[in-house]
């Protein structure tokens, strides 16, 4: 988009090795490129690395200070397409890739996007199985937005109704646990309940599409920190950027997996980082000029060409993981649900 703003011939980007020309920040007269308004107003564009981490992530960076800090830190932007940066002020691995749309309420039955009546937050009680939730707006559910679907997984499972690769488990006698017309099903707000005139639900199918979305992530979190030789214990600060990641319960996150599992206390929501690195280099010139050095630093990993993704892809597509010993507080979590249902 920089480069298309910009007058700039993109054809560089689509060709290996992916390289963008606007690789430095550039400044031109708004006038120069047919912006209305002021002629001779500046425009100032960020530096790219490659062709999926633009200007938006250097921003992002910019806007959570990890490149300020001698520790370690994870840095996801997501939507559509995910971003991942991980380092330090000394050094950063990048990667992206295609986070699906289930988290954006695609591919989902009743996913939505985060409009008036999308459920954003849900807990399921354990032991009664009903669901205590909020919607945009506070009006009647129509659907279910992102945030409120990675909660929705993590409870499932926290409740003991699927298991680790996602399935229902219809033998619990509940009326929110059927067979629906394809797949097996749970029900999240009962026709009369909602906007729509009809039950809201989540199949077996959604469940197992919100899982390769978080397994895509997660994968690439892990191929960084190969590529860089840490663990998640070397990592001091998760940041969640975008105006998605912005709502993600952290704890859900790392229940479901969709992150390496640290101390909640430090999984931090920096909102739209992209904005506000925008408006840090905006009014602050120091801030700007460090842009490039920051763009300078980053290496850009290409999950296609990591003989090692599509193992820890697989590893991932299970909740929250084929090894449990990544994430303690999930394995002590699950054990719980394996007593309450001997018990």
């Amino acid at each position: 988009m920089t480069h298309m703003l910009l007058g700039i011939d993109p054809a560089y980007i689509i060709a290996e090795p992916y390289v963008p020309v606007v690789q430095r920040a550039l400044s031109v007269a708004a006038g120069r490129i047919g912006l209305a308004g002021n002629h001779n107003c500046g425009l100032f564009a960020f530096p790219a690395v490659s062709d999926f981490i633009g200007g938006d992530i250097i921003a992002d960076i910019l806007s959570c200070g990890m490149d300020e800090h001698e520790e370690i830190s994870l840095m996801i932007d997501i939507g559509t397409n995910f971003e991942v940066v991980l380092g330090n002020n000394e050094w950063m691995f990048s990667c992206a890739g295609a986070a699906g749309p289930a988290l954006e309420g695609g591919e989902v039955l009743f996913g939505m996007r985060a409009n008036p009546g999308a459920i954003e937050r849900i807990t399921i009680d354990p032991f009664t199985l009903d669901p205590t939730f909020s919607t945009i707006n506070n009006i009647k559910p129509k659907g279910i937005t992102g945030s409120g679907l990675i909660d929705i997984l993590a409870e499932l499972i926290s409740a003991c109704v699927i298991d680790r690769t996602g399935r229902i488990n219809t033998s619990i006698k509940n009326p929110r646990i059927r067979t629906g017309s394809h797949f097996p099903e749970f029900v999240i707000a009962f026709a009369a309940e909602t906007d729509i005139g009809k039950d809201i639900v989540i199949t077996e199918n959604d469940i197992k599409n919100l899982i390769m979305s978080k397994a895509s992530i997660h994968a690439a979190c892990v191929t960084l920190m190969k590529e860089a030789g840490v663990s998640r214990h070397d990592i001091t600060t998760i940041y969640f950027a975008g105006a998605f990641g912005n709502y993600i319960n952290k704890k859900n996150a790392t229940i479901i997996g969709l992150i390496p599992e640290i101390d909640l206390d430090r999984i931090k929501n920096i909102g739209n980082g992209a904005v506000t690195g925008a408006n840090l280099a905006l009014i602050n010139r120091r801030e700007r000029k460090t842009l490039d050095a920051i763009a300078g630093k980053i290496a850009y990993i290409e999950l296609n060409a990591e003989p090692s993704f599509m193992d820890d892809y697989t590893s991932s597509t299970f909740l929250p993981h084929t090894d449990l010993s990544l994430f303690p507080m999930v394995q002590a979590l699950l054990e719980s649900c394996r007593l309450r249902k001997e018990g």
